[in-house]
C-alpha cells in the first residue's frame, strides 16, 4: 500500500510540472524588464491569445489577430481594466495535445516593439500556457 501511494504522488507531481506553463524571454516595458512568470490560454476569457503574467500582479495580453499580429493590452496589478497598447509585431499561437476541462493548452512567441503611453519591446516564448 505504502509502495502504490509513493508511485502515485510521484506520478502526480511529475505530471502537475510537465504541464505547468513555461514562460521564456527578453521582454521590456516601459524601459525595465517584464518577468512572465506564468502564461494563461486566452480561451476561457474568450479571446484567441495569452495571458503573461509577472509576479507583481501585471498581466499583458496577447490577442492575435487574423493577419498574425498581436494585439496587446496592460492590466497593472489589481486592475480589471487595460490600458491598450495597440499592434505590436507577429505572434504565433498553437494549440498542443494537452487538454484540461475542455480547454486546449497553447504555445507560440511573438516578437513586439510597440509604443505609446507605455513602450513594449522584445521576444518571448510560451507554452504549456492553459
Amino acid at each position: 500500500m505504502r509502495w502504490t501511494r509513493t508511485v502515485l504522488v510521484a506520478l502526480v507531481v511529475g505530471w502537475t510540472l510537465a504541464c505547468a506553463g513555461v514562460v521564456e524571454g527578453d521582454l521590456t516595458l516601459d524601459g525595465a524588464p517584464f518577468s512572465a512568470t506564468s502564461c494563461a490560454s486566452g480561451a476561457p476569457q474568450g479571446f484567441v491569445g495569452v495571458d503573461l503574467l509577472d509576479d507583481s500582479g501585471r498581466k499583458l495580453r496577447l490577442e492575435t489577430g487574423a493577419d498574425g499580429q498581436a494585439f496587446v493590452r496592460l492590466f497593472e496589478s489589481g486592475l480589471s481594466a487595460a490600458e491598450e497598447l495597440g499592434t505590436c509585431g507577429p505572434m504565433s499561437l498553437t494549440e498542443q495535445n494537452s487538454e484540461i476541462n475542455g480547454v486546449k493548452n497553447v504555445m507560440g512567441d511573438a516578437e513586439l516593439s510597440c509604443s505609446g503611453a507605455h513602450t513594449l519591446a522584445g521576444h518571448v516564448h510560451y507554452e504549456n500556457c492553459h
